[in-house]
């Protein structure tokens, strides 16, 4: 599993906008190693869509365990049904920090 990343975006929409610029210029994405898969409603995945800077509870448990290594990053991976899988490397917060669009 690989992602390009984007940091502190304001929309998931910014992070596929730099994941699709990333590709066209033939950069390599992350290697993502999953260390939890969150189910989200709908709702709620709309909700953290729109706004991943702001601190969700649903995280917490995994802030310190999430974040970049020397092989690549260790993600939460929030999941919605019919809706792209999105990595979150939290680097010890329990925001969008750095926020994977997985190809």
């Amino acid at each position: 599993m690989k992602a390009y990343f984007s940091r502190k975006p304001m929309t998931i929409g910014e992070v596929k906008t730099n994941a699709e610029w990333a590709m066209e210029k033939r950069q390599e994405p992350v290697e993502v190693t999953p260390i939890a898969f969150v189910p989200l409603t709908p709702a709620q995945y709309a909700a953290f869509c729109k706004a991943p800077l702001k601190d969700w509870d649903f995280l917490a448990p995994y802030a310190d365990q999430s974040g970049f290594t020397k092989d690549g990053a260790d993600c939460v991976i929030i999941e919605c049904e019919d809706q792209p899988s999105i990595a979150l490397a939290l680097e010890g917060f329990t925001y969008g920090r750095y926020v994977g669009w997985l190809v």
